[in-house]
């Protein structure tokens, strides 16, 4: 098996089988730095495989991933089709009070609530409604006199 050496450009070679069986490699480059090439294998500065560039990719607006990462990745492909389109969708949600509209009450005298109509934290309450009844010695006196 003889390998041929050639220079196609400035800072490119490129390897042929002179069986023609392997397709040319032009250069190596490393996988996340592009403009990081050699022109034999080795390691890229992160450490990584230096991944082969060959004569049928030059076309650089072509996307191509190897057979090995699509089988790693577990990559699957379908032709593209109109089709319905699930309307479900579970997510995470939080609920929350609107602090603008939260009011407090305060009674401004020593009593007691005999009759309480809001039980629970977060029952919707109307202007207007009874929300407690409220006995206050103080007042009771106040009122007498």
């Amino acid at each position: 098996m003889a390998v041929d050496r050639w220079s196609s450009g400035p800072d490119e070679l490129a390897t042929t089988d002179s069986a023609g069986s392997e397709p040319a490699i032009l250069y190596w480059k490393a996988p996340m730095d592009p403009n990081y090439r050699r022109d034999e294998p080795g390691k890229s500065p992160m450490g990584m495989d230096l991944v082969p560039v060959y004569a049928s990719d030059e076309d650089e607006s072509v996307v191509t991933i190897s057979p090995q990462v699509v089988n790693n990745l577990g990559v699957r492909t379908e032709q593209a089709q109109y089709s319905v389109l699930s309307r479900r969708i579970d997510t995470v949600g939080y609920v929350g009070y609107d602090e603008d509209t939260l009011q407090h009450i305060h009674t401004r005298v020593d009593g007691w609530i005999e009759s309480l109509e809001i039980t629970a934290t977060g029952d919707p309450v109307r202007q207007g409604q009874t929300l407690f009844e409220l006995y206050s010695p103080t007042l009771v006196n106040a009122e007498e006199e």
